[in-house]
């Protein structure tokens, strides 16, 4: 079919403004979305690592221990599937960690620097899932400690899963 008319032409190349500056506006608003959620879970494992750090004493004996306040530990024990933490001495040694297999996942890391360095870890776990984390050295009453904590990466799936869920 060929148009004609000017008229036609004109408003069907319009329409097609509108909708490239359409899209284009829909992309930008996702971009601006996923990048306030990626610094909102940065904030978030920065602060559950300086937690940790706190959390962490000398027993009798002088080895350092972490002590959980009760609704944090349950709070770690409800959601072993989609977070994670692992506390390693200076020399390396793990401290602390849950879940208990996540002290193996970094168990073999290099050791971590007093800058936070991210990593995605994929595939991982019982329910092979993706997850996100940080690792950073802190100092806390046993010494500096390195600490790697992790969450799933939720905002993704979630954005993916609404938004094709509702188109379909």
């Amino acid at each position: 079919m060929r148009l004609q008319s000017l008229q036609l032409r004109l408003a069907v190349r319009l329409a097609l403004v509108y909708v490239a500056a359409i899209a284009t506006a829909i992309s930008f608003f996702i971009y601006q979305a996923y990048n306030a959620a990626g610094s909102l879970s940065d904030r978030q494992l920065g602060l559950r690592a300086a937690d940790l750090a706190r959390d962490v004493s000398l027993d009798t004996s002088g080895m350092p221990r972490l002590d959980l306040p009760l609704e944090l530990a349950a709070a770690y024990a409800a959601t072993s599937d989609s977070d994670a933490f692992a506390i390693r001495a200076s020399d390396g040694r793990v401290i602390a960690a849950s879940p208990a297999s996540f002290a193996d996942q970094v168990a073999g890391w290099p050791a971590t620097t007093d800058s936070p360095s991210y990593f995605r870890l994929k595939n991982l776990g019982p329910l092979v899932r993706d997850y996100y984390g940080l690792s950073i050295v802190l100092n806390s009453a046993a010494g500096p400690l390195s600490i790697t904590v992790a969450h799933v990466r939720w905002f993704i799936r979630y954005f993916a899963d609404s938004c094709f869920t509702s188109a379909g």
